[in-house]
């Protein structure tokens, strides 16, 4: 069979290549150290569910912090040393002596991408790593972001923007940061606060299960199939952008010695894609920073020339050759500078569109899916480029013709695109509409002032300000997203008002309301008191609030927090029945809401109903209150309305004991006791509080 001539070899126009010659053929030999990573990484994840087990067994009360490397944002921006906080430290200190270890022998995404490598591997599949210059920054920018930019804003963004007068405008794209920490001593110490041991919802830091599935499937599964083994460290992982500039003023690394023939079979088995067999030749040892430490490279070395030992870090290690191909060869990526570039940017615009979708997406979820759809777009330029193309066992195209796995990859890739066109979408006009609402001048109190007429430039900003805001919301409430949060309607209404809109702020407090109470917080007070002035405003008076809370109650009738409200409505209005009636109704259906009992026993005194007052706050201190002092003084209050002065006093005092700060308890105990002419004692009580 003839040669084709594009085929053919010239031995005259080409010059000839000198090649090593090796002993003979070897195979590479199975990695002993695979095995004990892998019982390692098991370990690790038995050790998890032993955590939660022991949250669990302890009824859901207390337990070790989570021991996630991601709740250190906790401590830099809340001041909350937790135990996540102490493991990452530990982390970063070890790899500074061992070199990137922790990412190879304890990460559980490692496990996830270790077990997607070895059963692709069972299937035939062996993913290529995707290569490029510009995109393993975003692991460094990540981690600043994640863990240093909060410190960076409250030490100098903030302070900055307060003393040009613009941080008011800039704070709602900041977010809320308490003032600055690492000026003194003092207020270092009242920041930083131990936090070892988690006393609420042990998944309070967490996504929920059904954000949790599908993000170990997209960072643990599908990066590794796309994006090549590691390929979530590689691309995505804000850990390594500590871990990586570490691992380079480490003494451990991956040495060699003079046995080494240049065969390849460590960079054949290195699942971190790492080019061992060059880097080694050039520099006497692994400079890499994404070398794990696997040490699958030292065991299958058939001639023992690798192994791990202590000596002089990466950082300033001189080549020992004139052109090392490390620096040359593997730097040169899968693309053009030009398409480097085109990446990088798109890369940004998919994190900026994925991150929060649907009010779901966390962050290094958005970064694997961004990684991924930006490798399928560069797959489906080279496919529409070149007339043959595959990934994988998938033929895309063969011989200029568009085969059925093509036309896939270009309709996914078109999908992903649109979802994320939509994403920003959304994204941009949330952003655009708390933008301008940062520009509106008119101040509150006299939004809400008797006489309201709104300024025609406000006006108009407030007006553009919801247009866009809404375009951001539910498509029941006419916008195109999902944004359906309080804090959102809460802002529309506000518009609203500056607007001089009053049915339609009305009408957005209500859909607050509704999204509220359909978290664990319950209804929000804020919006069901801008309700009842709204509905002051309108000229419809008690009774119209009244009415307007029962219309709300209807479309959230769990919540105790409007039965509250409605019950302070009807003791306005003089009819007491009514308002017990609302109380009760209030604790029943928020037996566990500190605010909610409080508030019902407060209108049952108010109302004569002071036996049943007390019998609902003995009960709630028995039970899920027992360790809140403001149930415990309103307990006082009702004992010493019936004249149990001694119930009184056990009352407050237990109130103390909880908290010691309870100033109400504390002032009503003293009053009592000199009332009784227990001088003395409220004496001694009055200084203890002066003194604190």
């Amino acid at each position: 069979m003839p040669i084709p001539r594009e085929r053919q070899c010239s031995a005259v126009s080409r010059p000839s290549v000198s090649l090593p010659v090796l002993p003979g053929p070897r195979a590479v030999r199975r990695s002993k150290n695979g095995p004990r990573r892998a019982a390692v990484l098991v370990l690790v994840h038995v050790l998890i569910a032993v955590h939660i087990g022991v949250w669990f067994f302890s009824g859901m009360r207390t337990t070790i912090s989570p021991l996630e490397p991601s709740e250190a944002m906790y401590t830099l921006n809340r001041g909350l040393v937790n135990a996540g906080f102490v493991l990452f430290v530990g982390a970063i200190l070890s790899t500074a002596i061992f070199g990137r270890w922790f990412c190879g022998w304890a990460c559980h995404i490692v496990a996830l991408q270790d077990l997607c490598g070895w059963m692709m591997k069972r299937l035939g599949v062996r993913p290529r790593p995707f290569r490029t210059r510009l995109l393993p920054w975003a692991t460094t920018i990540l981690a600043v972001y994640m863990f240093l930019w909060p410190t960076i804003v409250r030490e100098g963004v903030r302070p900055a923007a307060i003393s040009l007068g613009v941080w008011e405008r800039v704070r709602p794209f900041l977010g809320e940061h308490p003032p600055p920490v690492f000026r003194s001593t003092a207020a270092m110490g009242e920041f930083f606060k131990p936090d070892f041991t988690r006393t609420t919802d042990f998944w309070d830091t967490f996504p929920s299960w059904y954000v949790s599935i599908p993000f170990l499937l997209i960072c643990g599964f599908a990066t590794v199939y796309v994006l090549g083994n590691k390929g979530f460290c590689t691309y995505g992982c804000p850990y390594g952008g500590f871990f990586g500039p570490v691992d380079r003023v480490a003494p451990g690394r991956i040495r060699v010695n003079d046995s080494c023939e240049q065969c390849g079979h460590c960079t054949s088995v290195c699942t971190s894609n790492v080019r061992v067999h060059e880097e080694v030749r050039d520099y006497g040892m692994v400079v890499d920073p994404g070398c794990m430490k696997c040490l699958d490279c030292v065991s299958v070395c058939p001639n023992d020339a690798l192994s791990f030992s202590f000596g002089r870090p990466a950082i300033g290690a001189r080549p020992r050759v004139e052109r090392p191909a490390t620096r040359f060869v593997r730097r040169a990526a899968d693309l053009t500078l030009r398409g480097e570039v085109a990446a990088g940017v798109l890369f940004l615009f998919l994190f900026y569109a994925y991150r929060g979708m649907l009010g779901q997406v966390p962050l290094l979820m958005a970064i694997g899916m961004a990684g991924i759809v930006v490798f399928l777009v560069v797959k489906a330029i080279e496919m529409l480029r070149s007339p043959s193309a595959r990934f994988h066992t998938f033929q895309l195209r063969f011989k200029g013709r568009l085969r059925p796995a093509g036309a896939g990859l270009v309709g996914l890739v078109v999908v992903c695109l649109a979802t994320a066109g939509w994403s920003a979408t959304v994204h941009a006009s949330d952003w655009i509409g708390r933008y301008l609402d940062g520009e509106i001048t008119t101040p509150y109190e006299r939004v809400f002032a008797a006489g309201y007429e709104p300024a025609p430039a406000d006006k108009a900003l407030a007006e553009r300000a919801m247009a866009h805001l809404a375009r951001a919301g539910l498509p029941r409430h006419g916008g195109v997203g999902w944004i359906d949060q309080p804090d959102h309607h809460r802002r529309i209404a506000w518009l609203a008002a500056v607007a001089g809109d009053w049915a339609r702020a009305e009408e957005a407090m209500v859909r607050g309301i509704v999204a509220g109470a359909r978290t664990k917080e319950d209804a929000p007070r804020d919006l069901l008191s801008g309700l009842v002035t709204v509905a002051s405003i309108r000229g419809t008076g008690t009774e119209g609030a009244i009415a307007r809370l029962r219309d709300v109650l209807a479309l959230c009738p769990d919540s105790g927090t409007i039965r509250v409200m409605v019950a302070y409505g009807e003791m306005a209005r003089g009819d007491a029945r009514a308002a017990a009636e609302a109380a009760r109704a209030a604790a029943e259906h928020r037996p566990a809401d500190e605010s909610v009992v409080v508030s019902s026993a407060d209108v049952l005194l108010q109302t004569g109903n002071i036996p049943e007052a007390r019998e609902l706050l003995e009960r709630a201190s028995a039970g899920a209150l027992k360790r809140s002092a403001a149930v415990r003084t309103v307990l006082g209050v009702a004992w010493a309305a019936s004249g149990n002065a001694e119930g009184a006093i056990a009352a407050f005092r237990a109130a103390l004991e909880i908290d010691p700060n309870a100033h109400s308890a504390r002032q009503r105990l003293i009053d009592l006791l000199r009332a009784l002419g227990r001088e003395p004692e409220a004496t001694a009580l009055d200084k203890g509080s002066n003194r604190r």
